[in-house]
């Protein structure tokens, strides 16, 4: 799998994990409900993936992803080694049932389809 594959992966997973929580708490503020000061520093926060897409938006036209890496910020580091983390659970499949479920348009490219074994047979 290519590098800029592992991080659009991560993102995806970072996506479904923050999306159920987002939910609920955008549904209260809608609703004209009160949320904690510190349900609106993860909003703002974590919930926030701002920089995350910013560097996988940037490796996509990279040609030399291990050069690339070494011209990154400290911050963007630690951003793609979060993602590639988050990654490498994604051979399970509960990592794959959480990309078939996410609305993230690249998700869907990165779901293993099935192989169907079919029968060869001799003529």
């Amino acid at each position: 799998m290519k590098p800029l594959d592992h991080l659009k992966k991560g993102l995806a997973i970072l996506y479904s994990q923050i999306q159920e929580r987002k939910v609920k708490l955008t549904a209260k503020l809608k609703s004209g409900r009160s949320i904690s000061e510190a349900d609106e520093e993860w909003l703002d926060g974590k919930d926030n993936l701002v920089d995350e897409e910013r560097v996988v938006r940037a490796f996509e036209n990279v040609s030399d992803y291990e050069q690339y890496i070494k011209q990154l910020s400290t911050e963007d580091k630690v951003i793609v080694q979060r993602l590639q983390d988050l990654a490498q659970v994604c051979g399970s499949d509960v990592a794959q049932a959480v990309l078939v479920k996410t609305s993230i348009p690249f998700a869907q490219k990165l779901v293993k389809k099935p192989v169907k074994k079919e029968n060869a047979t001799l003529a």
